[in-house]
């Protein structure tokens, strides 16, 4: 059995290569082994931002800001996501809180950026 991150390893390689089924198949099976995984739900909200299912991206991007909310990247996407679904106010919240994650304390920034960004558990904040 490989690890999580050699599994991440794989899929990002299948994704970036364009194999997005097999990219899919691997953040799943990682979500198997380890629900909740950041990168994987990352890995996942990409995939369905690909598709054009946003609301399934954000959902899933949401949640990975939820499990890990100190990724720059995570954030970024998300506002790609917002802008997406023509989400003007949630966009301009979240790029101005990706750019200055250092103006609030890491408990207030994972605060702020799940009222304001995204609110996975209900889905309701998009």
């Amino acid at each position: 059995m490989i690890s999580v991150t050699e599994a991440l390893k794989i899929a990002g390689r299948y994704h970036r290569s364009g194999d997005i089924q097999q990219a899919q198949t691997q953040y799943q099976g990682i979500l198997r082994v380890e629900p909740g995984q950041a990168e994987a739900l990352h890995g996942l909200g990409i995939i369905a931002f690909q598709l054009k299912k946003y609301d399934t991206a954000g959902n899933l991007i949401g949640k990975a800001i939820e499990n890990k909310p100190n990724v720059p990247q995570f954030h970024y996407n998300l506002g790609l996501v917002f802008i997406s679904l023509k989400r003007q106010l949630k966009i301009w919240i979240c790029l101005f809180l990706l750019t200055r994650p250092r103006l609030i304390s890491q408990g207030q920034w994972a605060n702020w950026s799940g009222r304001s960004c995204h609110t996975p558990r209900t889905g309701a904040g998009y």
